[in-house]
């Protein structure tokens, strides 16, 4: 039994290309050579832009090569749930641009008379196998509900074909064969200051100037585009910039937003009232650091804000932010779970053996089978507390 994608067998005409053998300088630098990178590539060049675009492999061997080919502005979040998450608006422009991106492509299609079996199909969302049919329809029927009051061309079924589930009739869809599709994109990028490699990995990226290393060549450019299922980091680290931005109705509405992220990235959320900033602050789980910003009178005037952070955070920061901790004796880290395993400690400082550590009285016990740091005559000539008062005294 063969487990070769069908894409890649049938793919005769996608042409080979040559891998990165010199130092080059050009305006974008794109690395992953699916369908993202492809046509972001072809489009730059169309107008005008220095391109090169960077494959580790061969062009559509991933997760381009093994797609369901299907072209649908359905999303895996149920319509209903991204208007309760985003707002009707959002989730409108959200299905748009899926629309509109299947209308690209089949503008490409018929511009370079591509043979690449594009047809137009209904798409359908339809209930689980497993699922309660009551639950299943008024959940469809919220998605038919939304699609219909944003102008999409959505009808409910009785039964999906084949899996005999009820379901909701998407118009407008598609389905084509991913790389014949690509072939002609990729034959017209190179060329013109333009470049095409394969068989080429990014090593490593700079920042200042950006650069990207790959083997023991290097390409400098302005920007820098990754399309890769799994993002690069390189030297200075891609997301050293990252700061993404919601407002307070979106990050309460969406819990996800609340998980704490190690790692050089920040979310702002804006806050247009006193009660949300309280109710956020409310929301979120046990957290390390807390930095607060303002001045004394701020302080006062939210004091009930510092009662509520001194419940999740084990160290307050007032006008700085957080640095590398201190083993030190005034040092505590470490606030309510998943913050810590037990908040009553620290997992830094002095103080942080004591996660460890479990009270045991040995009572009744004769000398010589006490441990040497309970013996009368401490053998071990520690400091312990004996009657309440710390010594080095044999008892």
């Amino acid at each position: 039994m063969t487990t070769e994608s069908y894409w890649q067998a049938t793919a005769t005409s996608l042409p080979p290309f040559p891998s990165l053998t010199q130092d080059l300088t050009v305006d974008v630098v794109i690395i992953g050579g699916g369908l993202t990178g492809i046509t972001a590539a072809y489009y730059l060049k169309k107008e005008g832009v220095k391109v090169a675009l960077l494959e580790r492999n061969r062009f559509g061997c991933c997760d381009t090569g093994h797609t369901t080919a299907h072209l649908t502005y359905v999303t895996d979040e149920r319509l209903h749930e991204v208007v309760q998450k985003f707002g009707k608006e959002a989730a409108q422009s959200f299905w748009e641009a899926g629309a509109a991106a299947i209308d690209m492509i089949y503008q490409n299609v018929r511009d370079l008379a591509m043979d690449c079996e594009f047809k137009w199909v209904p798409g359908f969302l339809h209930a689980s196998l497993a699922s309660d049919d009551k639950t299943a329809r008024e959940s469809l029927q919220k998605d038919l509900e939304a699609a219909v009051q944003m102008g999409f061309d959505a009808t409910f079924v009785e039964e999906v074909p084949y899996a005999k589930q009820p379901g909701v009739r998407f118009a407008h869809q598609a389905k084509f064969h991913p790389l014949k599709y690509l072939a002609p994109l990729l034959e017209r990028i190179a060329g013109g200051g333009s470049y095409v490699f394969e068989n080429t990995e990014a090593s490593e990226i700079e920042g200042n100037p950006l650069t990207v290393h790959a083997g023991q060549f290097k390409i400098r450019c302005d920007y820098l585009v990754i399309a890769t299922h799994t993002p690069l980091t390189g030297k200075s680290s891609l997301a050293s910039a990252t700061l993404f931005q919601t407002t307070a109705d979106v990050f309460l509405r969406t819990p996800e937003l609340s998980d704490e992220i190690f790692g050089p990235t920040t979310l702002l959320v804006t806050s247009g009232t006193r009660e949300q900033l309280i109710e956020i602050a409310s929301s979120m789980e046990g957290q390390l650091t807390a930095a607060i910003f303002g001045t004394a009178v701020d302080l006062r005037d939210f004091a009930d804000l510092v009662s509520i952070l001194e419940t999740k955070v084990g160290r307050l920061v007032f006008n700085a932010f957080p640095t590398g901790v201190e083993v030190g004796h005034a040092m505590v880290h470490g606030g309510m779970y998943p913050a810590t395993s037990d908040s009553r400690s620290t997992s830094v400082g002095t103080r942080a053996i004591h996660r460890f550590s479990r009270l045991v009285c040995y009572q009744g016990f004769p000398q010589d089978s006490l441990p040497d740091e309970l013996k009368d005559d401490n053998p071990k000539g520690i400091w312990r507390m004996v009657d309440g008062e710390f010594t080095k005294n044999t008892c």
